[in-house]
């Protein structure tokens, strides 16, 4: 359930490592999946002078498939050229569907029913914390029982993810 830019999501049972895939996959479908949002990616390749190589002179290019090939001539490298590839979003592009993921701000999960976690458990959370501040969301867990706390703190989840002892209290603290 989503409101206000808050997103809450009861965990049924038990995290570990039979379950944990599953959790993940039924969060980011009932949720929000982070790969959805696409981002511009640019690669570059750079050679330079120091590595006495022969470089060749850009020329022309041609794009396929998103990739930009340029034609080039022999020439000695007298200086640092570099080739890019870039998809085909722009910062518009990123802008709109930042806000349209801008209407979620915070996931909670409610943590309340959960009797134990082991460390396949903890080291998801730890990428899906990782996933949605990658695209401007922040995770917290509430409600967590005294063994999901302490495996929480054994993997030092605590660094990125926020606990708080009930649903109530997370929705106070990120309001």
């Amino acid at each position: 359930m989503c409101n206000n830019g808050l997103c809450f999501y009861r965990v049924g049972g038990p995290l570990f490592f039979a379950n944990v895939d599953k959790f993940v996959d039924q969060l980011y479908s009932d949720v929000f999946r982070p790969s959805d949002v696409k981002q511009p990616t640019t690669v570059s390749v750079v050679v330079s002078d120091e590595l006495n190589v022969e470089m060749k002179e850009l020329h022309s290019s041609k794009v396929i498939d998103g990739v930009e090939y340029r034609d080039v001539q022999n020439t000695a490298l007298n200086e640092v050229h570099e080739i890019s590839y870039q998809n085909d979003m722009t910062e518009e592009d990123v802008v709109v569907q930042r806000l349209d993921v801008g209407s979620i701000r915070v996931v909670v999960l409610d943590c309340s029913k959960v009797t134990f976690v082991d460390s396949m458990a903890a080291a998801a959370l730890q990428k899906v914390s990782t996933a949605y501040q990658n695209v401007g969301i922040q995770l917290v867990v509430s409600g967590c029982g005294v063994n999901m706390s302490a495996m929480m703190v054994a993997a030092c989840l605590l660094d990125n993810i926020k606990m708080y002892p009930t649903v109530h209290d997370a929705v106070m603290a990120v309001g």
